[in-house]
């Protein structure tokens, strides 16, 4: 009878020992990821402030970006032309002017005159940053910019999702709401 408790101590202890290493091994994980996002996302952040197209184009994974909530993903062709001919996807980046030429271009009439673009809210200082690593069979970091000062009639904030692909982040959904 000695015996069997004995082994049942035993086995309870390697199993408790396997599940703290186990455990362990996760934080450490996370802790690597969340490091990595919070990289990737300053690279991303100063690749808006510098107006670095190249750079931006190091984000862009090859089946495209949705810019928009639930949006089939733009071609990653169609994204690098707007960033070249400066206007779409390089708008909603880096020129607030240019949003509205798109706006009036699209709808025939002129828009509402708050359209700014990411570089324009940092370069305001008008948003509050904050990011956030999750995993969902795969790691994902969300980039967040809220307005400190919401107004009537425009996005209070902006999501960036970046999903971690091979060891690099990949912009997967740009979203306003």
């Amino acid at each position: 009878m000695n015996r069997v408790v004995l082994l049942l101590i035993f086995v309870c202890s390697v199993l408790v020992t396997a599940a703290v290493a186990q455990k362990q091994a996760s934080e450490k994980q996370r802790s690597t990821v969340t490091s990595s996002f919070e990289q990737a996302s300053q690279k991303f952040l100063q690749a808006i402030r510098d107006q670095d197209v190249e750079a931006i184009k190091r984000f862009l994974p090859s089946d495209g970006v949705a810019l928009g909530h639930e949006q089939p993903p733009t071609a990653l062709q169609t994204l690098l032309n707007e960033l070249d001919q400066r206007r779409g996807f390089y708008c909603q980046l880096f020129d607030g002017d240019c949003l509205e030429r798109e706006f009036e271009r699209k709808f025939g009439y002129s828009g509402d005159p708050h359209l700014e673009s990411i570089l324009d809210l940092l370069r305001k200082n008008a948003v509050t940053i904050k990011k956030e690593v999750f995993e969902d069979k795969e790691w994902w970091g969300t980039l967040e910019l809220v307005r400190k000062e919401p107004r009537p009639a425009t996005p209070t904030y902006t999501l960036h999702d970046f999903r971690l692909v091979s060891g690099k982040w990949m912009l997967q959904v740009i979203w306003s709401e």
